[in-house]
């Protein structure tokens, strides 16, 4: 298997990054072909958070850790494909949101996180790929691309084009010329501390809590507001709100 094979065709809006750090790609190649040469998600969906965002069009970012179990990841951090269980880490990822916008996710029941991709939402791994078998196989092994990939989005920010994104109202063209989104910085979140060590990578308006894990969720997930504060920063920049 080659991470080297969901390259192409090259990501839209990503050109740069891949063409400029194909090389850092061929050494993940290297040690991954050291490791056995194995890996999940399959070579077409290693890149898939970055095909479904465009990199002017992200509003928000979340970073987490490793894909789920072999079968059921999807390229996507904290998803998991239809038709697979769904994980405890993202079972209470829906119980937060359910608990604190009053409604179920609408991704709650099949777990697949693409229609919040398709909203804007980044959902990054720190490692893109997982050992079978073996729970962070590759930590580490991914750490220069992802702190590429977030520079290149905070890079690009200032020419984003989530102006097409403005809250429709009666007087839409006064808004969009009043709510400007050039000054919008992707808003980051960051879920327990493997996420919160790339913080110093990171521009803009950052919220952080514990990881959703059972391990972790009750040191401070299960009570955050993050999914509402998400929705009232977009808001005052006059953007629409991710429908979690």
């Amino acid at each position: 298997m080659s991470v080297l094979e969901g390259v192409e065709p090259l990501p839209e809006g990503w050109e740069d990054l891949f063409e400029t750090n194909y090389h850092l790609l061929e050494h993940i190649q290297t040690i991954i072909d050291e490791k056995g040469n194995d890996f999940y998600p399959e070579s077409e969906n290693v890149f898939r958070a970055h095909r479904l965002c465009h990199p002017n069009k992200i509003k928000v970012i979340i970073i987490g850790q490793d894909p789920y179990f072999e079968g059921s990841a999807n390229g996507l951090a904290f998803s998991v494909s239809e038709g697979c269980k769904i994980p405890p880490s993202l079972k209470n990822i829906f119980k937060v949101i359910k608990t604190t916008l009053q409604r179920d996710s609408i991704c709650a029941k099949d777990g697949d996180l693409t229609r919040w991709a398709e909203q804007g939402v980044f959902l990054l791994n720190a490692s893109l790929t997982a050992t079978p078998g073996k729970a962070g196989g590759f930590k580490r092994v991914w750490d220069g691309w992802t702190l590429r990939t977030l520079a290149f989005i905070f890079k690009n920010a200032e020419n984003n084009d989530i102006v097409e994104d403005l809250e429709e109202e009666e007087d839409g063209d006064d808004v969009a010329e009043e709510k400007s989104d050039k000054d919008f910085l992707p808003i980051t979140i960051l879920l327990g501390r493997d996420a919160q060590a790339f913080k110093k990578y990171v521009t803009g308006p950052v919220l952080e809590s514990s990881h959703p894990s059972p391990l972790g969720a009750h040191h401070g997930f299960m009570d955050c507001n993050i999914f509402n504060e998400t929705n009232d920063i977009l808001a005052r920049h006059g953007l629409k709100k991710i429908i979690w």
